[in-house]
């Protein structure tokens, strides 16, 4: 089953025994070390659904970070999840570009938001238009919030909780949270889109902001040949509600050098 597998199990158990779902980084660290697995951080860390154990496939959990090293146990794997649209067969946009020197030298995620951003291809997604004026970029950072919020109705309270944003962007009050991610896996973990947007929802709360919405895109890249395949995707949130994400458009662009 593996270490990391069988401390979840082990974790889930012993919040299942005592009926307090909450546990902290001193129990992953004390759990992990009876079982030779120093990685505590790496614990916690589940991004899709091949890392949750099989107690909590049996039971029906997942995991959500409360910040300052506290983690929580919620009911409803697929709420945490969520399974990426099928593109239309045939749909991809060709966009021929003349590559630079730096464009494509790697497979980082910040490569793959840069060559879209360059490009024209994500004011294109966005916008409608690749030269679209007035749109302000801002890179990657990490922040964290304070925030309450739900997941299919059960509440779930954070404090000093640490995300992480790879890119924002931001055009007439409009704010979108920029993902990217090599590849084109099955799903995501909700929470990676969903904890920036919560962090703008903020923003925008406040007296006399100038945020008018918030969406989040998430952008996939997978090299085919010579070409790079995007595929685009632009979610929206019904407020607090992690459970709400809902698919407001998408697209596939085919990257073709000159």
């Amino acid at each position: 089953m593996g270490k990391k597998k069988d401390i979840l199990d082990a974790l889930l158990a012993e919040c299942l025994a005592s009926g307090d779902m909450v546990f902290d980084n001193k129990k992953v660290r004390e759990l992990g070390e009876a079982r030779d697995f120093t990685n505590q951080f790496d614990v916690t860390k589940l991004d899709n659904k091949k890392a949750i154990s099989p107690l909590m496939i049996e039971r029906d959990y997942f995991l959500v970070h409360l910040g300052k090293g506290r983690h929580q146990f919620v009911s409803g794997i697929d709420l945490a999840f969520h399974r990426f649209e099928e593109m239309p067969q045939g749909a991809a946009k060709v966009w021929e570009y003349r590559r630079s020197v730096l464009n494509e030298v790697n497979t980082s995620e910040s490569n793959i938001l840069s060559v879209a951003g360059n490009q024209g291809v994500l004011r294109d997604f966005l916008y409608g238009d690749k030269n679209a004026a007035g749109v302000n970029t801002y890179g990657a950072h990490r922040t964290k919030i304070t925030a309450a919020y739900t997941i299919g109705g059960a509440a779930v309270e954070t404090e000093q909780m640490q995300i992480e944003i790879d890119m924002t962007c931001e055009k007439d009050g409009r704010v979108t949270v920029i993902e990217g991610k090599n590849g084109f896996p099955p799903e995501f973990a909700t929470y990676q889109i969903f904890s920036p947007h919560l962090y703008y929802l903020q923003m925008q709360e406040r007296p006399n902001s100038k945020i008018k919405e918030v969406d989040c895109c998430y952008i996939l890249r997978e090299k085919d040949g010579d070409d790079s395949i995007l595929r685009m995707y632009l979610y929206a949130f019904d407020g607090a509600e992690m459970a709400s994400i809902s698919l407001k458009q998408q697209a596939e662009y085919r990257l073709k050098k000159k």
